[in-house]
């Protein structure tokens, strides 16, 4: 018996249509976490994933979790209905048709994030996902979805909703009889900021809290040069956030001025590292470090990106060049010094502490 599909590659099935490929069902159940990736090829030959096809992971009561491509348009008829083991979906923001049946009876569904790409939803798209609590959308401009697509959804379900769009929500049929828990609107991002962190809002500009300060940044050779946003962080502008530890509320609001020339990319949903992405981390101090690929970097996240061979990481400065330039002529300096310990003992390398180099008693 034929296969119902063109290929498998790394265990997922495609159907291939000139230069686009579509994810479809294969001759065994899909398990665990499956992280599909924006292109795939075969036979010479690169093909773009730009669709969940139908059916393509029906009943996989084993699927725990779903990572789509920054390339998906659309999630077709009855794709991962009853799939019992999915918590939570996060779809990206290029995703515009939610067809028929998407998401039926994904009844460990707790959470969705419906992006404002999003233009139809289909009937019963997420009908009788028992446990789904938190429809998170990001969609402006509501519109009718299809019959039932909520039915049977928790009886406690909120739907968190642009502010300033309530009403237009509930003009479109999105009411409290079908989210029982209350159609709220959002009011600004929450998140935890230890030392530094990155965040990234592609439909709104925001408000920068008290105590927090935000960063757009140019990379030269292997630093970021950071340069201070005030008041306001414009909307599609990614930034590193410095502040004490802590959560923190950026409120949506309107008015940003716009910022000067900036490396960092935002992702609007999850992004798999194809290992030219660099994310935040601590090394020997913070800075941008190449991401494992095959890892999601989480939606509303800032990143670089570069496909140079042989870069380790971007360090992060506050400034302009000037003073790298100076700290580089120090280095160099102690690169050809001895250091000793207070002890009298040489070492390599000046950790933090107090050593004497060239003579003289220096601060690290």
């Amino acid at each position: 018996m034929a296969n119902a599909y063109d290929a498998k590659i790394d265990g997922i099935c495609y159907n291939f249509s000139e230069n686009e490929a579509e994810v479809t069902s294969g001759d065994s159940e899909y398990t665990g976490s499956v992280v599909i990736q924006e292109t795939v090829t075969y036979n010479g030959k690169t093909y773009t994933v730009t669709s969940i096809g139908d059916k393509a992971f029906y009943q996989c009561s084993g699927l725990t979790s779903i990572t789509f491509p920054n390339s998906v348009t659309s999630i077709d008829y009855y794709a991962f209905a009853w799939c019992s083991g999915l918590t939570s979906v996060t779809i990206p923001n290029i995703v515009t048709s939610i067809g028929e049946g998407a998401f039926f009876s994904c009844s460990s569904l707790t959470t969705i994030t419906i992006p404002n790409s999003v233009t139809s939803i289909g009937g019963e798209a997420f009908a009788w996902c028992s446990r789904l609590t938190t429809i998170d959308s990001y969609i402006n401009e509501p519109f009718v979805f299809g019959d039932w697509a909520f039915s049977g959804i928790n009886e406690e379900a909120v739907l968190i909703v642009p502010q300033g769009t309530r009403d237009a929500y509930l003009a479109k049929g999105w009411t409290e009889d079908v989210f029982r828990g209350g159609v709220v609107e959002r009011t600004g991002i929450s998140i935890n900021v230890a030392c530094y962190a990155t965040i990234y809002c592609p439909e709104s500009d925001l408000t920068i809290p008290d105590g927090i300060q935000a960063f757009t940044g140019v990379v030269q050779g292997e630093w970021l040069i950071l340069n201070e946003v005030t008041g306001k962080i414009p909307a599609g502008t990614a930034v590193v956030l410095k502040g004490q530890e802590g959560t923190y509320t950026f409120a949506y609001t309107t008015g940003a001025e716009p910022v000067g020339e900036n490396d960092q990319k935002g992702t609007a949903g999850p992004l798999v590292a194809d290992g030219t992405q660099f994310i935040l981390a601590k090394s020997e101090s913070y800075g941008f470090f190449k991401a494992t690929p095959s890892t999601t970097i989480p939606a509303g996240k800032a990143y670089l990106e570069t496909t140079a061979q042989n870069v380790k990481g971007f360090y992060l400065h506050e400034g302009d060049a000037t003073s790298i330039n100076e700290e580089l002529r120090m280095k160099n300096e102690e690169s050809e010094a001895d250091i000793y310990n207070l002890d009298g003992q040489r070492v390599n390398k000046a950790q933090k502490g107090i050593y004497i180099i060239n003579g003289k008693k220096v601060l690290r």
